[in-house]
């Protein structure tokens, strides 16, 4: 849960790509680009047109500003929920492999009122 005053969310871009050999069978394509609905030290929350299965591990690069490079990172999809009017998916994603520095730093960052908890956001 997020505690910002009015007029002060940020939005957070992405690209992911699915890892070969995970619990997915779809092949590697390009990075593909998202909007993360959610970030934290524990993980990520984005929407995708592919429903991704539980357990696919996919590599992230998360980017913060124009002047430092994107935060590359690795995660395990988690949860997954088919929005119930529309052809598009709400994919949970939990970090797998993140240096503790990015971790601290999207800490401040994202300001989440508790950010070292496991990721749990169950939204559509």
């Amino acid at each position: 849960m997020r505690f910002q005053k009015k007029g002060d969310v940020k939005q957070y871009i992405a690209r992911f790509c699915i890892r070969p050999g995970g619990a997915q069978d779809i092949v590697p394509t390009d990075w593909e680009m998202v909007a993360l609905n959610d970030l934290g030290s524990g993980g990520v929350f984005f929407h995708d047109k592919r429903n991704l299965k539980i357990g696919t591990t996919i590599d992230l690069k998360i980017g913060f500003s124009v002047s430092m490079p994107p935060i590359e990172c690795r995660g395990v999809v988690t949860r997954v929920h088919k929005h119930p009017n529309f052809s598009i998916f709400g994919i949970a994603t939990e970090f797998t492999e993140i240096d503790a520095n990015i971790k601290e730093m999207i800490n401040k960052a994202a300001r989440f009122v508790n950010p070292d908890n496991k990721f749990l956001y169950n939204k559509v």
